[in-house]
């Protein structure tokens, strides 16, 4: 189980610092977190995830709730196996590193003086 929380926790970390960085303002930054939580609701967790249309269970993919739902489901309920889960775990592995990498993009680097000025 901690093989699938693990890139979980630092997909959904990554998302929040890059909606935090890109968005200065709180209540922006909140609206759109909102909007991007939306694909939760198509995840297979309260819609059924085959009554979905294709489009949307692509979009959902990129909201680490989606992959997460399915392997915890699985392996807390079904009993799976990691083996079982390898591409919901894939999947939030490299969600993780690409918002990392969006992350090192979006937010250079500031580099403080010894006054505490950037």
């Amino acid at each position: 189980m901690f093989l699938v929380a693990l890139p979980f926790v630092l997909a959904v970390s990554g998302l929040g610092m890059v909606v935090a960085k890109l968005f200065r303002s709180p209540i922006v930054a909140q609206l759109v977190s909102a909007a991007v939580r939306m694909p939760f609701l198509f995840s297979g967790f309260s819609w059924p995830g085959d009554a979905t249309p294709e489009p949307l269970r692509t979009i959902a993919l990129i909201v680490p709730s989606t992959s997460a739902i399915n392997a915890f489901v699985n392996v807390g309920q079904v009993g799976a196996e990691l083996s079982d889960v390898r591409s919901q775990v894939l999947s939030l592995g490299v969600l993780a590193i690409a918002l990392a990498v969006a992350l090192e993009v979006c937010a250079p680097r500031t580099i403080r003086g010894s006054d505490g000025s950037a």
